[in-house]
């Protein structure tokens, strides 16, 4: 199956990189990072955040650049959805986060000691 004409033209920039099936292995590669390391302990799972965001960061850059370049009219109506999939990352890594380190500061106090 092939990608719709405006994606290729859209992406252009990381086409000239890597074909589509090469990107298409990338974010299957960066799904089961994130999957595995959203099993493991919190605070050891930032390479699973990474790559849970890396895909579509790299995506709405590459639109921007896209667009930058004349290689894509419509481009520019790309960059705002990819861009809001890292943002909602970043706010459910960050809401999820407070509570761990809470109950840490409360359990050990303050300075690390009891």
């Amino acid at each position: 199956m092939q990608p719709r004409y405006g994606t290729v033209r859209g992406i252009s920039v990381l086409l000239g990189i890597m074909p589509m099936t090469a990107w298409g292995w990338l974010w299957i590669t960066a799904g089961v990072l994130a999957v595995g390391f959203a099993l493991v302990r919190p605070g050891r799972d930032l390479l699973g955040l990474g790559a849970a965001m890396g895909p579509p960061l790299l995506w709405s850059v590459a639109y921007a650049l896209g667009a930058l370049l004349g290689s894509s009219s419509t481009a520019w109506g790309a960059i705002a959805p990819w861009a809001s999939h890292v943002l909602l990352i970043l706010i459910v890594a960050y809401l999820t986060r407070p509570r761990l380190v809470v109950a840490r500061v409360v359990s050990d106090g303050p300075d690390g000691a009891d």
